[in-house]
């Protein structure tokens, strides 16, 4: 969200529909420190 400005729901959006449907990317959720964080594994 920093990184782009976009609201949660926006990121979530593009991670779930654009990364994960579309290019079949395996996208990783961790909760740190009260903190959700979203990551490709490589």
């Amino acid at each position: 969200m920093e990184a782009t400005g976009w609201q949660a729901h926006s990121v979530r959006g593009f991670l779930s529909g654009t990364l994960k449907r579309k290019q079949g990317l395996t996208i990783v959720s961790e909760k740190r420190d009260r903190v959700r964080r979203y990551r490709i594994p490589a």
